[in-house]
Formats: structure tokens, C-alpha cells, sequence
């Protein structure tokens, strides 16, 4: 049982959704801001977008595959899980 106390799928939806907040929206938001035409990168904005939407969809797939592998669910874990792949798929 100690093995699903913290799967790595449901672990890259967290470092997915910390990488939204931090790095990404931080750097969307800022860098036209502050940094000058120069210095900052043309295409920067596009590939971390393309990022983060390949994180998000990454993640709620190995979710809903490793959920879907189960053999037995108990509790809220089940609600819990499913409601996870839900909003990865609307973040993605």
C-alpha cells in the first residue's frame, strides 16, 4: 500500500501546475515588461506555452491511465483522482 501514498503521476500534476504559476506566468507577464525588444526572445512566449500544454496534457493522460489500471479504489480517493484529470484536461 505504501506505493500509493504518492504516485508519480499525480506528482507531475503538481510540479505541472507549480511550473504554471512560477516560471511560466511570471516569465508571460513580466519579461514584455521589463525586458527591451532585445533581449527579449521572439518566439520565448510560444514555447513556453507549448510547454505548459504539453506538461498539462502529459500529466492528466498518465493520470487517467494509471487510474484506469486499478484494481480497487476506496474512499474519496476515486473522486479525487478523476476530479485531477478533469481539471488537467481543462488546463491543458
Amino acid at each position: 500500500v505504501d506505493h500509493l501514498l504518492s504516485v508519480s503521476q499525480a506528482n507531475f500534476l503538481l510540479f505541472t501546475s507549480i511550473w504554471t504559476i512560477f516560471p511560466a506566468l511570471i516569465y508571460l507577464f513580466l519579461a514584455p515588461r521589463f525586458l527591451s525588444r532585445e533581449g527579449h526572445f521572439k518566439f520565448a512566449d510560444a514555447i513556453i506555452d507549448g510547454i505548459t500544454a504539453l506538461f498539462w496534457f502529459a500529466g492528466f493522460i498518465a493520470l487517467a491511465v494509471w487510474y484506469h489500471g486499478l484494481d480497487f479504489c476506496f474512499g474519496k480517493v476515486c473522486g479525487t483522482i478523476v476530479a485531477a484529470c478533469v481539471f488537467g484536461a481543462f488546463e491543458w
